[in-house]
């Protein structure tokens, strides 16, 4: 009867609802009948979690989680790639359009053996005399570490490998036709500086402005 209660149960409009203790709950609306199971869950900690209410199974797998790589570096296309017989001291890039991304790859070879390099760096200037922070671009410093500015891949034996990669808004600093100096120098992990290769760059001009 609507307006009536009794204790544990109520009826409002014909529906009712039955309350227990532990156990189960069940609602049940006019004409539909559904049961809400509640239970003590159970968990196992070896494997896989396995979750339990009463009347309701489920299972959580968990395991050792997946190792994603870091996104690979994008490089230039551009590669002013070449090899030398340990030192160079007249060297010409030519190569390179004034505002466009580069990567200068270089191979040494014939060197002392073992040789381990900490680290290794090129820098840009117009004029060879001028001070390290008057340079046009750098020094950039790389090491065994992949950056965006490049990295030493073999350090330890008598071919030293290595590339830098420059970008565009730095090879915009290169005056198109105007000879720049450049070098690049590694240093020894007991602290001794080599340099590598000395020479002198010469970007041409591009005819298209817009990079977009």
């Amino acid at each position: 009867m609507y307006g009536s209660s009794s204790y544990g149960a109520s009826i409002y409009g014909g529906a009712g609802i039955a309350e227990g203790g532990a156990g189960a709950s069940t609602i049940q609306p006019a004409g539909i009948a559904s049961t809400l199971a509640i239970g003590e869950p159970v968990i196992t900690t070896s494997g896989s979690q396995l979750i339990e209410p009463a009347g309701i199974a489920s299972t959580l797998q968990i395991g050792t989680p997946a190792l994603t790589l870091e996104s690979p570096i994008s490089a230039p296309i551009a590669v002013d790639a070449r090899t030398f017989d340990t030192f160079s001291a007249r060297t010409r890039i030519t190569n390179v359009v004034s505002g466009d991304a580069v990567r200068i790859e270089r191979t040494y070879t014939n060197l002392n053996a073992p040789i381990i390099v900490s680290k290794a760096w090129i820098t840009f200037k117009r004029l060879a005399t001028s001070t390290d922070a008057a340079a046009v671009i750098g020094p950039i410093v790389i090491t065994s570490t992949q950056t965006s500015s490049g990295q030493i891949t073999d350090a330890t034996t008598d071919g030293l490998l290595m590339y830098f990669d420059l970008t565009a808004a730095q090879t915009t600093l290169l005056v198109p036709y105007v000879p720049h100096s450049y070098d690049i120098q590694v240093l020894t992990v007991d602290g001794a500086p080599y340099t590598c290769e000395l020479g002198r760059i010469s970007t041409l001009q591009g005819i298209t402005v817009v990079a977009a």
